[in-house]
């Protein structure tokens, strides 16, 4: 199994959980890539996001798949 990345999407003053259908996270992630895709290089989307893929969602956070560790740490210093 790939390494996890955990990435806040959002921040909300009352704590509420809720895990969303994959279809949902799928979509989500989908309408991230395109402000990502437009903010990023072109190379750099290409090795760095794209390789990544959603996991799950619960409440503020965003679980997503990595290629491995050193993938995981280089975006989580680089991007969150």
């Amino acid at each position: 199994m790939y390494p996890h990345l955990w990435i806040k999407l959002w921040g909300s003053s009352c704590p509420k959980v809720e895990t969303l259908s994959p279809n949902k996270v799928k979509y989500l992630w989908k309408q991230a890539l395109t402000p990502l895709r437009e903010r990023l290089d072109a190379d750099e989307f290409e090795s760095w996001i794209k390789p990544l893929s959603p996991l799950s969602a619960r409440s503020d956070i965003l679980e997503l798949a990595v290629p491995n560790r050193m993938f995981a740490s280089w975006v989580e210093e680089n991007y969150l």
